[in-house]
């Protein structure tokens, strides 16, 4: 009697033993989801802010092209950023700059030095070509993205909110208003 009452016992732990072996798996099978998940979703996220980004700097481009005087130089420059030779582009467009300051030059100097983490230089970049076009939605979006990249969220929806003065419609900046305002405290 006492062997079975042993063996009874032992079949007791060894069930114990493997419930707790199969809630490990599961806990862990669930947080690898979770961080799965997480990774995923930032992927997505930074792909949309990209092809984002890309769409609103190729409707300027069009524009910008369309009036530019010198396309040739323009769409150097154009190159220069699309090839992430920032640098370059900026030392392309302070030449362009000395001959003839646009606000388009500005806007691209802005897009090389945000491009290339120089926040404080791109939000000067991006208030000149404010004050040379004050229409341009673009260059306060950008500039927006500036401030919110140094986590001046707002500020950076006060930016947006001036652009929305001129464009009160605007999908893009209506949602970039909302994200900036999610983050202030």
């Amino acid at each position: 009697m006492r062997e079975s009452r042993h063996i009874e016992l032992n079949t007791n732990n060894n069930q114990e033993k493997e419930k707790i072996i199969n809630y490990k798996i599961i806990i862990w099978s669930v947080f690898l989801f979770l961080i799965l998940t997480i990774g995923i979703f930032l992927i997505l996220y930074v792909d949309y802010r990209n092809k984002e980004n890309k769409n609103i700097i190729n409707e300027f481009n069009k524009g910008v092209l369309s009036e530019s005087k010198n396309n040739s130089d323009m769409q150097n420059i154009i190159n220069l950023i699309n090839t992430q030779k920032y640098d370059e582009a900026i030392i392309a467009t302070d030449k362009q700059i000395e001959q003839q300051p646009t606000a388009a030059l500005y806007f691209y100097k802005g897009i090389a030095y945000l491009n290339s983490g120089r926040y404080e230089k791109c939000i000067d970049a991006y208030n000149k070509s404010i004050e040379l076009n004050p229409n341009n939605i673009y260059a306060y979006l950008n500039k927006a993205d500036c401030l919110a990249d140094l986590e001046n969220y707002k500020e950076a929806a006060s930016v947006i909110d001036q652009a929305l003065a001129i464009d009160p419609g605007n999908n893009i900046l209506l949602n970039k208003k909302t994200i900036f305002e999610s983050y202030i405290k």
